[in-house]
C-alpha cells in the first residue's frame, strides 16, 4: 500500500494497493514494479514539467 502525497500542502493525491503473494522475491519485486507504474501512470496525469531555462551567457 502507498499513499501520493502533495507536499507542499498535504493533500493526499493518491492511494495505490499491490498485493503479491508469498516472500519469493520475484513475486514481491512484481509487485513493487505495479505499484510504481501505478503511480507513475497517475503523475503523468497531474504533474506538468517545467519549461527548459535558457543557460544566460556572460558578458564581460
Amino acid at each position: 500500500m502507498g499513499h501520493l502525497v502533495r507536499t507542499n500542502d498535504g493533500h493526499l493525491m493518491g492511494n495505490y494497493i499491490s498485493e503479491t503473494k508469498g516472500g519469493d522475491k520475484k513475486l514481491t519485486l512484481k509487485g513493487i514494479e505495479s505499484l510504481a507504474v501505478k503511480i507513475d501512470n497517475d503523475l503523468d496525469k497531474i504533474y506538468t514539467p517545467p519549461a527548459p531555462q535558457r543557460p544566460q551567457s556572460s558578458k564581460e
